[in-house]
């Protein structure tokens, strides 16, 4: 059938080597398709459980958003409607508030109109009685400097008529006498002045009258004394 080669002693034949050589290698090749086919049943298994959870997962996704999207869309819709009814709400109140303003601007303006039509009547009024009064006060404090003012120009006449008649007595009297007529001229100018003085200042009435007169009959008996005792001095301690 077939022929058998001799080996040498203690060896064995090339076909059982080879035999035994290809019997590992067709278990290895076996155990690598098995294995092969294990992976590749594995593979397709988690490819399809991958797939059919990304289909899932895929589903409830857009099945969420859709959800989502529709609940957004009611929100939105709502929200409007709630935001339409406060804007018109709103408005209204707004409206309602501003004719109510304005209702109490005409009649607040209408009022203040009559209490100034009232009151300026009775400012005009007032203002002319208060002008009036004014005027009054005015012409009674001009007439007032007037008779002070004529009252002082009558003094100073009769002042000056006094010492123009003085002056003149003392120049016939005094015109042959020893005691010089510059002295009793400017004497009886201060006693005179001195009088004035004191009818002008604040003292009482009674005691510049007193004054006035005591000083006029001073003057006069020293005029005497002059006229009795010619050839006499006049001493220093009668001066006043």
């Amino acid at each position: 059938m077939y022929s058998r080669s001799r080996s040498p002693r203690g060896q064995l034949p090339d076909s059982y080597l080879a035999a035994i050589w290809r019997l590992p290698g067709s278990y290895l090749a076996a155990t690598w398709q098995l294995f092969g086919g294990y992976l590749a049943a594995i593979w397709r298994l988690f490819g399809g459980y991958l797939a059919a959870i990304w289909r899932l997962f895929g589903g409830y996704l857009a099945a969420i958003w859709r959800l989502f999207g529709g609940y957004l869309a009611v929100i939105w819709r709502l929200f409007g409607g709630y935001l339409a009814a406060i804007w018109r709400l709103f408005g209204g109140y707004l409206a309602a508030i501003w004719q109510l303003f304005g209702g109490y601007l005409a009649a607040i303006w209408q009022l203040f109109g009559r209490y100034l039509a009232a009151i300026w009547p009775l400012f005009g009024r007032y203002l002319a009685a208060i002008w009036q009064l004014f005027g009054s006060y005015l012409a009674a404090i001009w007439q007032l400097p007037g008779g002070y003012l004529a009252a002082i120009w009558r003094l100073f006449g009769s002042c000056l008529a006094a010492v123009w008649q003085l002056s003149g007595s003392y120049l016939v009297l005094f015109h042959t006498s020893s005691i010089s007529y510059e002295f009793y001229f400017f004497y009886s100018v201060a006693v005179l002045f001195r009088a004035v003085l004191f009818r002008s200042s604040s003292i009482p009435y009674q005691f510049y009258s007193v004054q006035f007169y005591s000083a006029q009959f001073y003057s006069v008996a020293v005029l005497f004394r002059a006229v009795l005792f010619r050839s006499s001095s006049i001493p220093c301690s009668s001066i006043p």
